[in-house]
């Protein structure tokens, strides 16, 4: 049994940045799995609301991402979180498509960049 619950969500909805010292802590420790992984290009932590779902707003990790290396980063992003915050919390990790990085760019920066990705996509000024 897989210590992760893989799910697929038809739509989401990206409320706003996720950001206090505890997040910004999160992300700092983030950084540092991100920059030796070589795999994570960008990341967001936002807040979020998935559409049709009776639950409120959520926290989620967005990150763009190679889909074949997704159970690897999660796995890597699993131990930092847990070092961080209570077994009951959760923080649900996205991977981005190219239009849904459109949507979550209107709402928050990426906190990551990959050095060699300092553009970000078409659409954030």
């Amino acid at each position: 049994m897989s210590r992760f619950e893989k799910r697929v969500e038809d739509e989401v909805q990206f409320v706003g940045e996720q950001d206090g010292e505890a997040e910004r802590e999160l992300k700092r420790g983030l950084v540092k799995i991100f920059e030796a992984n070589r795999e994570v290009e960008r990341a967001y932590l936002a807040r979020v609301r998935y559409i049709g779902a009776s639950q409120g707003v959520g926290v989620a990790l967005a990150i763009v991402a190679p889909k074949t290396r997704m159970e690897e980063i999660v796995a890597s992003v699993n131990d930092v979180f847990r070092l961080m915050f209570n077994k009951g919390e959760s923080l649900d990790i996205l991977r981005l498509s190219a239009p849904t990085e459109q949507k979550v760019l209107k709402a928050c920066k990426p906190f990551f960049v990959r050095e060699s990705d300092r553009t970000l996509p078409p659409g954030r000024n």
